[in-house]
């Protein structure tokens, strides 16, 4: 994991990949969000990391799931260093 921690401010609102590294509550209120999901599938026996927006409607207003995972591994720690290298692309998945 990287030393730094990227913080980006708009509109007097920060976005960034949380850590107790800065003690943001201190800043005032928080409002956390997840960007993604980190879920076990028993069929393939593999981690895997989906964006939060992984349910949608199809046509035919019924929820489906997207097809493939962002990233998969059989390791839960490396799908989580994964997320957290990956924050910027999972940020255009949110919804």
């Amino acid at each position: 994991m990287p030393e730094t921690m990227m913080i980006e401010i708009k509109g007097g609102q920060a976005t960034c990949l949380y850590s107790d590294m800065i003690p943001l509550q201190e800043l005032g209120e928080m409002t956390v969000e997840r960007v993604s999901e980190i879920d076990f599938n028993h069929e393939t026996q593999l981690w895997e990391v989906w964006p939060v927006g992984r349910w949608r409607e199809n046509d035919k207003g019924e929820s489906v799931a997207r097809r493939t995972p962002l990233f998969m591994n059989k390791s839960r720690s490396v799908c989580i260093e994964w997320e957290k290298e990956n924050y910027n692309l999972l940020l255009k998945f949110r919804v």
